[in-house]
């Protein structure tokens, strides 16, 4: 499956968001059954009755989890605009929430260039974190040019999304086949590839407006950033928007929810005060759990700084003042 690929039978064009358009113009596994029912939790986690109230159920979940957490404490400003996030993961129920695993780990991170704002993006991202897998993400806004270059050279062509797995040499264009490909080289045998759903895919992005669509005035880094996020985030989609806008690159480390784990839709204050033993069943969780602490997305790293932070409106606004010029 190696070599380019642009233009092919999906016939991705002709809207707005055009997967074949040119893009400068206008980050082992959850061992999973067949069975997501026989999904293992910690014993403490099934022990806890508050757990029991919040619906596994992917996007159904995170809204659950998030309406929760919005009577709580928290900037009112935030919880708005990730208010407004959920309705646009609510377009996408069931993609980009919970974690199916990965067979192998890649030994070198995997290379996308995307936006935030395009459909086509939308669906190899969930896809990366459904397998729990990381990636590098290089921001291609509508007119954006600090990636341009290394995108065609890669390539050859101007367009997103388009992923480099520097451990096969495989080099795609396309959203259908970039997570086909991710779903046969590293998901387990057993697992379908999801349906893109363009048409809702497309909603989603009309929902976020403007937002992390067209390139702002920045400074490169000298090293890439990390974030903590998963895809049906409300709260991580408002930093990724940023990072998009601001043509920021990160090493994307997906950590999506525990199939079946009730503790993973607790809004993490709720879930800290409550699940004393709470041990994530996915390896990205259980990393990030034991380098941050605690689980609570977004969560970004600055290697640049020395800067580590939870929090979206304090990361946004770090990023503006540090980044934006």
């Amino acid at each position: 499956m190696s070599g380019a690929r642009g233009a092919g039978r999906h016939g991705d064009s002709a809207t707005h968001y055009i997967e074949d358009a040119p893009v400068a113009k206008t980050d082992d596994t959850i061992k999973r059954s067949k069975s997501a029912g026989r999904q293992g939790r910690p014993a403490g986690e099934r022990a806890k009755a508050v757990g029991s109230s919040i619906p596994s159920g992917g996007v159904l979940g995170e809204f659950v989890a998030f309406t929760v957490s919005a009577l709580g404490l928290g900037d009112p400003g935030t919880r708005l605009k990730a208010l407004a996030s959920t309705g646009t993961s609510l377009l996408r129920v069931n993609r980009g929430v919970i974690v199916k695993g990965h067979r192998k780990t890649p030994e070198k991170p995997l290379q996308l260039f995307e936006a935030e704002y395009c459909p086509f993006c939308r669906h190899v991202r969930e896809s990366l974190t459904e397998l729990d897998l990381d990636a590098m993400i290089y921001p291609v806004p509508k007119g954006g040019n600090r990636f341009r270059n290394r995108l065609v050279k890669l390539g050859g062509k101007a367009k997103v999304p388009f992923l480099h797995d520097p451990n096969t040499g495989t080099k795609l264009y396309e959203s259908e086949a970039i997570a086909t490909y991710l779903y046969k080289e590293y998901g387990h045998d057993w697992e379908k590839v999801p349906e893109r759903r363009i048409t809702t895919s497309t909603l989603a992005s009309a929902s976020r407006g403007k937002n992390g669509m067209f390139a702002k005035p920045s400074t490169a880094p000298k090293k890439p950033l990390e974030l903590y996020s998963f895809e049906g985030s409300p709260y991580a989609r408002l930093v990724r928007e940023t990072l998009c806008e601001l043509e920021i690159p990160y090493l994307l480390h997906n950590c999506g929810k525990t199939p079946g784990s009730h503790a993973d839709y607790l809004p993490p204050e709720y879930r800290a005060k409550y699940v004393h033993d709470y041990m994530p069943g996915t390896e990205n969780r259980r990393k990030f759990l034991e380098r941050a602490g605690r689980i609570m997305m977004p969560y970004i790293v600055d290697p640049n700084t020395g800067t580590a932070m939870f929090e979206t409106r304090q990361i946004r606004d770090y990023l503006r003042k540090t980044y934006g010029a």
